[in-house]
């Protein structure tokens, strides 16, 4: 069947859907949640019946029935709502509505929606074959070939005999083969009824009663037929007869079906006292007429306590009233639900909650009761109730925990998600978590290759748990924990990919730290040797110079014309250990905390004011500077420093040039996820790097001396 459901929230249309399918029922859907939505299906669709919320923005139920009447449209229209009151439900019951279900009960809503699409289907059928029958060229006819009767006049005046063409029929021959006469009649008559029935004739005609009785006849191919025959005599003032109507009816089917009835009524018997459902039908009054096993059984009674039993009886007193308005519209012929719950009293008192189905009993057209099919459903209630209450204590913990859960279907759109999946920083994406929305379609293209591996993973029966570094849409960036697990149905299928999401940032914050302390150590501990080289090595060389020349100076050991070189070369002694302690004043400067300020660096900018000072230096030398800094054009960090780096590198490749080549400096920039990289490229004499490459940056430290430096 096909359904319109009206409803504009989306949790409770997925829920009302995963209702209907879980009941079995086949069906197909199409969701509108406004008025103009509405209308368009209506309009240009069919469907079966129409299930709708109460209350939607600027529309509600009432004039969504109320435009499909207006319409003609008269297919079943069942309130699904969340609340309601007795009076809207008679209101709306009263505008057309054939059943109204609460949301918190939709367990009977499959059959709330099977009951009234097949009561609407057969009313469409009856009034079809009346309609049929009506159109018929001949209603007499029509009626006596549908009914299985016929006629037959005799009038005496003038020896007139007539059947009727279905009499022809229901004594076996065809219209006219035969002349309608008592001898025709009596050929077909069953040998064992025919002294019957001739004898009933001669009784008819000596008392010029109306006569009626049954007999049998036997058609050409021996099958034999039950005939319900009555026979009325028309006479004149002085008694004489005038003309004999009869009627046949050929009640075959009516014997068999009789026959049948008779067979199987302790069969069915056994069948209501034995079905699991309570069946109880009760007058117009309320009072019980009938009742099977089961219901006295879910209600303690016996069968003598039947004769003066009420349905209010065996009710909770807080739903009489609205148990005996219901009965009352029905009675009245008003529309009333059809299933619905209510909280019944065994006779010992027990509460029991109980599922039913009522409908009106006719009788000659003529409302005289109604019919019920009762269910105990306490322990289903129960079980409810448990798994409502189960369900309360999850969602506390799954909205209140410092993780964000995000549950997907199959197809990997969201179904659900927790409030802290806001919280837990999704500036980090372009689009919010919304249900129904593809979770991938929440992350920019930078990002979205890095979720569906793990998604794909998952989906694959493969749980998957990494740490990524989410770049924000904003600028900053944040480190996530992301697990992808599969969620499994009871035969161990994925049926869907349950994501959990925590900031992990403060953690990798402390790792950072703890790294670079790690790394600040071990370059001290570094300095450190390289400070005790420095003072085993540097310092203690010109120091024992100059204790030497001192020492020669004070003991009077040098003629006076060589004093003064002894001075200049105490001179250059204490020179040379003057350039050493600034060089270690300088290193220890650099590895202070940075407190110069920071600004974005051009890098082609730089290295142009450099070659501009360089060319002023090496006047004398052709260098040539190619520079490629598409991929990074510049950079966030203090600038003497960059100018430090690039005139040292730079230099230095023009120092250390092959004779006879003019230097060429290749500088291109790179950018990976995490940082940027400067590359350094030139055509000297170069460094032996299998030999010296582990001293590379090492203090005094040099690998050619053939020009003049400290190795700083």
């Amino acid at each position: 069947m096909k359904l319109l459901l009206l409803e504009d929230e989306s949790h409770d249309a997925d829920l009302i859907i995963a209702t209907l399918r879980r009941s079995g029922l086949e069906f197909d859907i199409e969701l509108v949640c406004d008025r103009e939505e509405f209308l368009d299906a209506i309009s240009t669709r069919l469907f079966d019946a129409v299930l709708s919320d109460n209350t939607l923005p600027q529309f509600n139920a009432v004039t969504a029935l109320k435009l499909l009447r207006e319409r003609q449209i008269f297919i079943p229209f069942i309130l699904v709502t969340g609340t309601t009151s007795d009076e809207f439900a008679v209101e709306i019951m009263k505008e057309g509505a054939y059943d109204y279900v609460l949301k918190d009960r939709l367990h009977r809503l499959a059959s709330a929606v099977r009951i009234s699409v097949n009561n609407y289907r057969n009313d469409q059928e009856r009034q079809a074959q009346m309609e049929k029958i009506i159109r018929s060229e001949s209603l007499m006819k029509e009626a006596e070939r549908l009914a299985h009767f016929g006629s037959w006049e005799v009038e005496k005046q003038h020896n007139y005999y007539n059947w009727s063409d279905e009499y022809y029929r229901i004594l076996g021959y065809g219209v006219g083969e035969v002349a309608p006469c008592a001898d025709n009649f009596y050929a077909k008559v069953h040998p064992e009824d025919l002294d019957f029935v001739r004898e009933t004739f001669d009784l008819a005609l000596q008392s010029l009663d109306s006569h009626r009785f049954e007999c049998r006849i036997v058609l050409r191919d021996g099958e034999i037929r039950h005939l319900d025959s009555k026979v009325h005599f028309f006479r004149d003032e002085a008694g004489n007869i005038l003309r004999i109507n009869g009627i046949a009816m050929d009640i075959s089917e009516a014997k068999q079906a009789d026959a049948l009835l008779r067979k199987t009524e302790l069969s069915f018997k056994r069948v209501v006292d034995n079905i699991l459902d309570g069946l109880v039908i009760d007058n117009i009054e309320g009072k019980i007429t009938f009742a099977n096993d089961q219901f006295l059984k879910i209600f303690g009674f016996s069968r003598s306590d039947l004769a003066n039993l009420h349905f209010e009886d065996f009710v909770a007193p807080e739903y009489r009233h609205k148990l005996r308005l219901q009965h009352e519209m029905r009675i009245a012929g008003e529309r009333a639900p059809g299933t619905f719950e209510f909280v019944g009293i065994r006779k010992d008192g027990e509460r029991r909650w109980v599922e039913v189905s009522t409908s009106k009993v006719l009788e000659n057209g003529k409302i005289v009761g109604t019919q019920s099919a009762l269910k105990d459903i306490t322990k289903a209630k129960i079980s409810e109730e448990l798994r409502l209450q189960s369900e309360a204590n999850l969602r506390a913990i799954f909205d209140n925990t410092d993780i964000g859960y995000i549950l997907l279907n199959k197809s990997l759109r969201i179904i659900s998600f927790n409030p802290f999946v806001y919280k837990i920083s999704f500036d980090k994406v372009e689009r919010k978590p919304v249900i129904g929305r593809l979770f991938t379609d929440c992350f920019g293209e930078d990002n979205k290759p890095f979720v569906q591996m793990p998604l794909q993973s998952a989906l694959a029966g493969t749980n998957k748990h990494v740490d990524y570094e989410f770049h924000s849409i904003y600028g900053s960036n944040n480190w996530f924990s992301i697990g992808y697990s599969s969620i499994l149905d009871s035969d161990n299928h994925v049926i869907g990919v349950l994501v959990s999401v925590r900031n992990i940032t403060a953690q990798k914050q402390l790792e950072a730290q703890g790294q670079a302390i790690k790394d600040d150590l071990i370059r001290r501990n570094h300095d450190l040797e390289q400070f005790a080289y420095i003072t085993s090595h540097n310092l203690r060389s010109p120091v024992a110079s100059i204790l030497g020349l001192c020492q020669l100076i004070l003991d009077d050991g040098l003629d006076a014309n060589e004093i003064p070189q002894a001075l200049s070369d105490l001179n250059f002694t204490a020179q040379k250990l003057d350039d050493i302690i600034r060089d270690i004043n300088k290193i220890l400067t650099i590895n202070k905390d940075i407190s110069e300020s920071r600004e974005m660096v051009d890098f082609e900018g730089l290295v142009t004011d450099i070659c501009d000072l360089l060319k002023q230096n090496y006047s004398e030398v052709r260098f040539e500077v190619i520079l490629d800094f598409q991929h990074a054009k510049s950079i966030y960090s203090i600038r003497s420093y960059l100018h430090s780096i690039f005139i040292n590198l730079i230099s230095n490749s023009i120092k250390y040039r092959k004779a006879e080549v003019n230097p060429v400096i290749q500088i291109h920039s790179k950018q990976s996820p995490s940082s940027v990289e400067l590359l350094f490229r030139d055509n000297g004499i170069g460094i032996d790097m299998a030999r010296n490459g582990h001293k590379i940056f090492g203090l005094y430290n040099r690998f050619h001396h053939h020009v003049e430096g400290r190795g700083m």
